[in-house]
């Protein structure tokens, strides 16, 4: 008998724990959709790369450039599947590509690319960054 309760204690304790699968992708989504940047040096300066991600598993990268131009990012020679996934608590899904998220919180996405190992650290757009980008969102229905 008492082995039966220290069963269903330990099921009502685990049923409790938060499901880490939801916890990431409401942190890379939010409640319907977020914005986020990552910055990188080159030669020319620096060249911003803003991800947006949705609930309903849609993602879009927009470029922009040391000159200040803002363009959604094509893939040049590959094609981009705009589809991103939770696989399990640690393994994101982006277009083709399976990435090992390193940390996630509110402020910070870091995961890396599972095949080269690339490290990918990414920052929350504020929004007020969002609004000089406004009309190109808007043809993407990426906007609010």
């Amino acid at each position: 008998m008492m082995k039966l309760i220290i069963f269903f204690i330990l099921l009502i304790f685990l049923s409790c724990e938060p499901n880490k699968k939801d916890l990431l992708k409401k942190t890379v989504a939010g409640n319907n959709h977020k914005f986020w940047v990552r910055q990188k040096r080159v030669n020319d300066g620096v060249t911003k790369s803003i991800y947006y991600f949705d609930t309903k598993n849609r993602w879009i990268v927009f470029t922009l450039d040391g000159n200040g131009r803002f363009n959604k990012y094509n893939g040049y020679d590959f094609i981009l599947i705009e589809e991103w996934n939770v696989l399990n608590d640690s393994i994101i899904s982006i277009g083709k590509g399976e990435y090992k998220v390193i940390s996630y919180n509110d402020s910070l996405l870091s995961f890396c690319n599972k095949i080269n190992d690339g490290l990918l650290n990414l920052r929350p757009l504020p929004e007020k960054a969002l609004s000089s980008y406004v009309n190109i969102l808007k043809q993407y229905n990426v906007y609010p």
